[in-house]
């Protein structure tokens, strides 16, 4: 580092890219911020292997764990989906059908991926269909969420665009169904 460079700044940057710029928890390239794993306070130093890249919903999920120990077991993950599917999921309450929450659906694709991801071939061809987007945070099972990860990385693919592209497989398998005179229901 130089000596006249600010050593946080630097190490900052260095955690930065060492991280190739994407969340080392979900692969987010939003909202990033450099966090140090063991606080200064603590004897931390300003080494690279003393530094994590999360993204805000990451940052805010290792927060929320830390505050709320009852809920060790859960982890908030950041996605985004289609308007339609958003309002869907949110009228399904009303209606009292389908799935009752974005949550509760992204559970169901991470134990069904997880469980068989043979089902999911076609994944990499539905991430980055263009939709006209929300950005939701849900919360889903901390165990289930690493095994998807896990499996995600093994095909390269993030698990914001992982999780993304399972919505968006549903969303177009259900219209298929209900197109073709039935309909969906959980």
């Amino acid at each position: 580092m130089a000596h006249n460079q600010d050593p946080v700044a630097a190490w900052r940057k260095q955690v930065h890219e060492e991280a190739g710029g994407r969340c080392c928890n979900c692969g987010s390239g939003d909202r990033l911020q450099v966090i140090m794993i063991v606080p200064e306070e603590a004897g931390g130093q300003l080494t690279v292997s003393n530094g994590r890249l999360l993204c805000r919903a990451c940052e805010m999920a290792a927060e929320a764990v830390k505050a709320e120990k009852n809920k060790e077991g859960r982890r908030i993950v950041q996605l985004w989906v289609s308007q339609r599917l958003h309002k869907d999921i949110k009228g399904a309450v009303k209606q009292q059908n389908g799935f009752r929450s974005m949550s509760q659906l992204a559970r169901y694709l991470i134990s069904r991926y997880v469980s068989d991801e043979r089902l999911y071939d076609d994944l990499v061809e539905y991430k980055d269909v263009a939709i006209d987007p929300v950005k939701i945070n849900v919360w889903v099972d901390r165990e289930a969420y690493d095994e998807f990860r896990a499996k995600l990385k093994e095909k390269s693919i993030t698990v914001q665009d992982g999780l993304t592209g399972l919505l968006r497989m549903f969303e177009a398998e259900a219209a298929s169904i209900v197109e073709g005179g039935k309909t969906c229901h959980q």
